[in-house]
């Protein structure tokens, strides 16, 4: 059995328009023809798919599960048509970013909104990572464009300053004695270690007890129930510090993060990579 799309497209349009003669006019063919698919149609099914009893076109019952499957095809025939044309335009079927997890991702809500207006198609990779994470994610192609904090001798990619942010060592009032040795307390880190983050400060991984997390949710939490210490970006806890729920560690120094947006220098960037990049450079000359 051979369905010709031709004939889904005049029942499809005979539905549509309410008459044979209005699809006809629809699809630019002679009424005589949309019969005579319908015939057709009918034929290589084996059922009738209208009940000629009636005046204006009125499904049968095995029709209207046919019609019902007809449109399905139809909009598939669209999808497949608007896909095409989205291939041959250039524009890449996806993309990735990779940001630093310390990063606020309310802030890239309407860039990511704008690019889904602007690239329906496309579909966007989103994800999250400590240290270098991002970083080591785009040398392995793994991602288009990361958002990781600073790193030396970057000759081959674009590298453009995003935002700061403050990392404030803080703990529950209650905690501990603060006579106390900052080594004898339990820090709280989010992620493990990767291996270019030894090229951060040391500062930051002193010999002491730590509990890794996987995210500053779960960290802030454990902080607040008086399980240890540890550095929380400024936004994230501003309400507590204000309330004292939360309190500085004074005898440590806050950290300011600068966070950089990064791509591999190339002589061409898909439409929507560059689109996305634009929106983050412009989202950091709006910040700064």
């Amino acid at each position: 059995m051979t369905i010709g799309f031709e004939e889904l497209q005049a029942l499809n349009a005979i539905m549509e328009e309410g008459s044979f003669r209005a699809a006809a006019e629809k699809l630019h063919k002679a009424q005589s023809s949309i019969s005579y698919a319908i015939k057709i149609l009918e034929k290589e099914l084996g059922i009738e798919i209208f009940d000629r009893s009636t005046y204006k076109p009125t499904l049968t019952s095995p029709g209207e599960v046919i019609y019902t499957k007809t449109r399905e095809m139809i909009a598939m025939q669209s999808d497949l048509e608007e896909l095409s044309k989205f291939l041959k335009s250039g524009v890449e079927t996806s993309i990735s970013l990779t940001t630093s997890i310390i990063f606020p991702i309310n802030e890239l809500s309407e860039t990511l909104s704008n690019i889904k207006a602007e690239f329906s198609q496309t579909k966007i990779n989103l994800d999250f990572g400590s240290f270098q994470y991002p970083l080591e994610q785009l040398y392995k192609n793994q991602t288009d464009i990361a958002i990781a904090v600073d790193y030396p001798n970057e000759s081959d990619l674009e590298k453009v300053f995003f935002r700061s942010i403050d990392l404030i060592p803080v703990y529950s009032p209650d905690y501990c004695d603060k006579n106390k040795s900052i080594k004898s307390q339990v820090e709280i880190v989010v992620g493990n270690r990767s291996l270019t983050a030894k090229k951060l400060s040391e500062d930051l991984f002193e010999e002491h007890e730590t509990w890794h997390v996987t995210d500053y949710s779960l960290k802030k939490k454990l902080i607040l129930d008086k399980l240890g210490w540890g550095y929380m970006p400024e936004y994230l806890i501003q309400e507590e510090l204000e309330q004292g729920k939360l309190e500085q560690n004074k005898k440590k120094n806050i950290e300011k993060i600068n966070l950089y947006a990064y791509r591999k220098q190339r002589d061409c960037h898909g439409p929507a990579t560059d689109f996305l990049w634009a929106s983050l450079l412009k989202q950091s000359s709006k910040d700064n």
